[in-house]
């Protein structure tokens, strides 16, 4: 009985050998996916960790230095007149899908080299990040390091949920509780193990959770990693995603912060308690970013990016679903309103009317899948919309 249970055990664990070592030689792109991306060495203020990543399918590489910063291969050199940025944001800041030449700062600088005064910029991007982590991030990088202008980006597709999955804003304040993250597990290095999980999920709507779900303080501290469905259009997946965490956020629990999805419920304004929520916390988020500004001698502005799905037909069948569903509670511009309304006073570059129709100016499902990322071309115009404000 042992012998044929050592048996069927070798045999497993070789056949399992053979997959994983098949796929990987197949599937390539996914190896790189297992690296450890994001560094969680500081309790309070997520990064990219420093190296180069790979994209083979893009054919792009980007690259970070040991401060999270996104390599910027255009400097400033012996020239007159410099101004120093600091761009703050999220995964569309970050640019892990463009190469280092093409990002937001290294076009920003680049088209600057052309004019009197150069824009030196540092790119702080992390995948995942708030309104909430973006103004944390600010106010601890320019604690340290003087800048001429603050770029504060918003992306009016998740940044509203972000708020409600961070747990973040309390007792009218953005309190450091640190952030939510799953620690990484030996299966998260398996394509194999991936490959099955990705396969139960599209079978059944069930994500299998083999990551302990941590608070980067210490212990759980009510973070948890939850599951969502994946069957119905798109608006049901997200009205259910928005029902389940709801339910999460007012039992004080909170998410991981890159669990991102598109905020329908802001969208279609279908919840009243929430929406106070969000307003209330960019409102002191507002003031907030006021204060630190004249206290620390910056400019700054809010760099306002429209989702994809508001703007674009590049995913015609989820736009339409959330047409469908919401009927005339959904204007393309609700959410992007959110932040023009709370925000008002201050100096805002609001690109909607710029990628209006724009279907370049983000991937397309057969660049990059179902992702709402800004293309190169996307990003140049932002880039030369900013030096214009700058500029000014």
């Amino acid at each position: 009985m042992i012998k044929s249970l050592s048996i069927v055990m070798i045999f497993v664990v070789i056949s399992l050998g053979v997959a994983e070592f098949g796929l990987r030689l197949i599937f390539p792109r996914q190896v790189s996916v297992s690296v450890n991306v994001l560094d969680h060495s500081d309790p309070y203020l997520p990064k990219i960790a420093e190296g180069e990543y790979r994209d083979d399918k893009l054919d792009v590489v980007a690259s970070f230095d040991s401060d999270g910063f996104r390599r910027n291969p255009f400097e400033c050199q012996n020239r007159q007149g410099i101004k120093r940025l600091l761009l703050v944001g999220d995964s569309n800041i970050a640019g892990m899908f463009l190469s280092d030449n093409d990002s937001l700062g290294s076009q920003i600088t680049k088209l600057s080299l052309a004019s009197s005064e150069c824009i030196h910029v540092d790119s702080f991007g992390v995948p995942g990040f708030g309104p909430d982590q973006t103004y944390k991030a600010i106010e601890s990088i320019t604690k340290d390091n003087e800048y001429d202008f603050v770029v504060f980006h918003i992306f009016a597709d998740n940044d509203l949920g972000d708020l409600v999955r961070n747990r973040s804003y309390q007792y009218n304040k953005i309190q450091d509780i640190g952030y939510c993250y799953p620690k990484r597990s030996f299966l998260d290095s398996l394509v194999f193990a991936r490959a099955v999980r990705k396969a139960i999920y599209l079978a059944s709507g069930y994500f299998v959770l083999w990551n302990e779900v941590v608070s980067s303080l210490g212990g759980n501290n009510n973070c948890e990693m939850t599951s969502y469905p994946s069957t119905g259009s798109f608006a049901e997946i997200q009205f259910e995603r928005a029902r389940i965490e709801k339910e999460g956020f007012l039992d004080g629990r909170r998410q991981i912060y890159m669990g991102d999805r598109y905020d329908i419920e802001f969208a279609c304004h279908t919840d009243k308690q929430l929406d106070s929520y969000v307003r209330e916390a960019l409102t002191t988020i507002s003031i907030s970013m006021k204060q630190l500004s004249t206290d620390r001698g910056f400019e700054f502005i809010y760099l306002i990016q429209p989702s994809e799905f508001d703007t674009t037909n590049n995913h015609a069948d989820d736009s339409s679903s959330i047409i469908q569903m919401c009927g005339a509670e959904y204007v393309p511009t609700n959410l992007r309103d959110y932040f023009v309304d709370a925000l008002e006073g201050a100096t805002i570059l609001d690109i909607y009317s710029a990628f209006d129709g724009c279907n370049e100016c983000y991937f397309t499902e057969e660049e990059l899948g179902g992702d709402n990322h800004w293309s190169a071309h996307g990003v140049q115009k932002v880039a030369e919309l900013l030096v214009k404000t700058i500029g000014r």
